[in-house]
C-alpha cells in the first residue's frame, strides 16, 4: 500500500471544524496619488497572513467552510474586505468553490465581527463547531467577544501556523513597524473593553475614531464623502 505523505498543515494536529471564522485585519492604500485616485486598496499584511492558513486548512479537509467576516472598512465604494480576502484566497488556491465561502460584510470592528457572524450561525444550524482564525496580537479579545456574543470558538493562530510553514515571512512581519502598531492598538483595545464601567460609555465612540483614522479614504484626496 502507498504511503500518504502528511501535509504540513496536518503535521500541527488541528481539530476539524465545521466552519473556520477568518477575521480581517484592515485594508492599505497605494502609495501615490494615481493608486489612490484609482482607488487601488490592499489587503493588509495582516490580512493576507490570516488568509494564507485559511485556504491552507480549506484545502487540506480541516473545516469544510470558511466565514470571513468584516466590511467595508475603507468606504463604500470600495469592496468589503471579506470580499478581497476571498478573492484573495481563490488567487492562491485554485479551483476551491463560491460554496466553500460564507461572507461577513457588515461589521467594522471585532465585536461587530462576533455580533454579525452570530446571526450567520444562527441562519445555517447545520454548522456545529467553529474556529476562529486570527493573529496572536488579536486573538485574546477577540475570542472573548466571540464568547460574549455565544458563539465558542477553538483558537486558530494564524502566526503560529504560519511560522511553522513559512517561518522567514513570519519572522519579518514581527519585525515591522506595521506589526508593532497593530499590536499596542490591541493593547489599548483590551484595556478599555475589560473596564466595565467605561466600556459601554467609550466603545462606540472609540470604533469610530479608529475607523477613521485607519480608513485609506481618509489619505485620498479625490474621495467624496
Amino acid at each position: 500500500m502507498e504511503k500518504r505523505e502528511r501535509s504540513p498543515v496536518q503535521e500541527l494536529e488541528l481539530p476539524h471544524v465545521d466552519a473556520l471564522i477568518v477575521l480581517g485585519r484592515n485594508f492599505q492604500p497605494g502609495f501615490n496619488r494615481k493608486t489612490l485616485a484609482e482607488q487601488r486598496f490592499n489587503l493588509s499584511p495582516g490580512s493576507r497572513i490570516n488568509d494564507l492558513p485559511a485556504g491552507l486548512l480549506l484545502k487540506a479537509g480541516l473545516t469544510d467552510t470558511l466565514i470571513i467576516s468584516t466590511g467595508h472598512t475603507a468606504g463604500t465604494n470600495v469592496r468589503s474586505e471579506a470580499k478581497a480576502m476571498k478573492d484573495h484566497i481563490q488567487g492562491i488556491f485554485k479551483n476551491i468553490p463560491d460554496s466553500s465561502f460564507i461572507l461577513e460584510e457588515t461589521s467594522i470592528d471585532t465585536e461587530g465581527n462576533a455580533r454579525e457572524v452570530k446571526k450567520i450561525i444562527d441562519a445555517h444550524p447545520e454548522l456545529q463547531t467553529f474556529g476562529l482564525l486570527t493573529d496572536s496580537s488579536h486573538m485574546e479579545r477577540a475570542v472573548r467577544l466571540f464568547k460574549k456574543a455565544g458563539i465558542s470558538v477553538i483558537p486558530f493562530d494564524a502566526l503560529a501556523i504560519m511560522r511553522n510553514m513559512r517561518p522567514t515571512l513570519i519572522e519579518h512581519y514581527l519585525k515591522s513597524e506595521v506589526y508593532r502598531k497593530t499590536e499596542k492598538q490591541e493593547r489599548n483595545a483590551r484595556i478599555v473593553q475589560t473596564l466595565p464601567v467605561l466600556h459601554p460609555l467609550t466603545s462606540r465612540v472609540l470604533h469610530q475614531v479608529a475607523l477613521r483614522t485607519r480608513n485609506p479614504n481618509t489619505y485620498n484626496p479625490y474621495y467624496k464623502r
